[in-house]
């Protein structure tokens, strides 16, 4: 066991030629975990670089809407007038339209524009790294893990698009890990994630009312503090309880966006349920999961981020960005189970192939609410959710809820577990 990042070397390292000799004395020099950090920064900036986040003055597609609106509050009109915008019939909270109108008054669209993808990639890198350092403890691996998870092509469209998905998705799972160490910073990340889009909205009530490890009240802390601060942001708007009179717009049956949801599946045998009590049906259900047994963060973090999308009205393909905690836990666990000594190779190999599997669905998403023509309406509405399925058992497994098999120690679990200030000691 090696204590710390400023850890000595083994001899062997010092002694070895060439780069090998270069990286072992930087690692020195930084510490295993900044170096770990700055070359992963590096690969992003580099997959990054062939996106337009430096031409703000290139619309992309998801942010023409938000422009248009930003534009009409700058000049003091509702953005809820569905004269205006489309957002009069989106749930979004008047915090992002009317804080996007003052930062286009007072620094330029472009700016807002450049400020906003800059966020959007950040947030990428956050939900990147934080996936992947929940369940790997070796620097170079946990590297690696998050350099891949960054082509994950949910993450990837939220890019392309200029959609804030990424963001709400690193707003929402990075609170649900850290708030046993820092609960008033996850309140804040929390809120101002909900502020700018309400994706993750479901997750705070199962937050709030899980059965915790921890012997402490935090998880309580965080959540009044998200609560508080998200109140006050929305008061401070002049439209703050406007999104409550609008008329939402949902997809039907027949649309082929934002349409992987279970209201499609129940439109789909000819039941018509509003979006309101699908969702408090969802959370509702989800409460009581999480009340039938204590939860560690991490799998509860699992569990609130399938319950935060299963009950949404509109989930798009970028909306799968979410899923980024289970496709990293459920991927780790399956390569975990491969190189073990195996006593049932077999099963290892057969769950390998069903997460690979998972993976490939939630990565595409789109294709499974698509209007075919021909297929009755029972079988569109079944298709629809099979995202939903296989990102509930990517979850499940990567918790260490779908088979018998011991799941890798989590690092959220454990860092909860332990007392607050004690040392942190890292594999090697």
């Amino acid at each position: 066991m090696v204590e710390g990042d400023d850890a000595a070397e083994p001899r062997a390292s010092r002694e070895a030629p060439g780069w090998s000799r270069a990286v072992a004395l930087l690692r020195r020099a930084v510490g295993a975990r900044t170096l770990s950090a700055l070359s992963f920064l590096a690969v992003l900036a580099v997959v990054f670089a062939f996106y337009p986040v430096g031409d703000p003055g290139r619309l992309l597609e998801d942010e023409v809407p938000s422009v248009k609106v930003w534009r009409s509050v700058a000049r003091g009109v509702d953005p809820y007038d569905p004269a205006v915008s489309e957002y009069a019939t989106h749930p979004y909270l008047p915090t992002f339209l009317y804080g996007g109108g003052l930062l286009v008054r007072s620094l330029g669209q472009e700016n807002v524009l450049l400020l906003q993808r800059l966020l959007n990639l950040a947030s990428i890198a956050a939900l990147a790294w934080a996936a992947s350092s929940a369940f790997l403890r070796l620097e170079p691996a946990r590297t690696a893990a998050a350099i891949l998870l960054v082509f994950l092509p949910p993450l990837q469209r939220s890019v392309e698009y200029g959609n804030l998905s990424s963001l709400a998705a690193a707003a929402t799972i990075v609170p649900l890990l850290i708030w046993p160490r820092r609960p008033v910073g996850a309140g804040i990340l929390l809120a101002l994630g909900l502020a700018l889009k309400p994706s993750g909205l479901a997750a705070a009530p199962l937050l709030l009312l899980h059965r915790t490890t921890s012997p402490t009240r935090r998880h309580v802390r965080a959540v009044c503090v998200a609560g508080g601060l998200l109140g006050a942001l929305v008061l401070s708007t002049p439209w703050p309880f406007a999104f409550l009179r609008q008329e939402k717009g949902y997809p039907t049956m027949h649309d082929s966006v934002g349409n992987a949801t279970l209201q499609r599946l129940l439109e789909g045998f000819g039941l018509t349920v509003p979006a309101p009590i699908v969702f408090a049906a969802v959370v509702g259900i989800g409460v009581v999961v999480v009340r039938l047994r204590p939860y560690a963060p991490l799998r509860l973090a699992l569990l609130a981020s399938f319950v935060s999308l299963a009950a949404l009205s509109r989930v798009w393909h970028h909306s799968f960005s979410i899923a980024a905690l289970a496709v990293a836990g459920a991927a780790v666990r399956a390569v975990a189970e491969l190189r073990r000594p195996a006593s049932d190779r077999a099963r290892a190999l057969l769950n390998a192939l069903l997460v690979a599997l998972g993976i490939a669905v939630v990565s595409s998403s789109k294709a499974w609410s698509e209007d075919w023509s021909g297929i009755p309406t029972p079988l569109l509405g079944l298709l629809s959710v099979v995202p939903l399925g296989a990102f509930l058992g990517l979850s499940l497994y990567a918790g260490g809820g779908a088979s018998g098999v011991p799941r890798p120690p989590a690092r959220a679990d454990e860092l909860a577990a332990r007392p607050e200030g004690a040392a942190e000691t890292v594999s090697s």
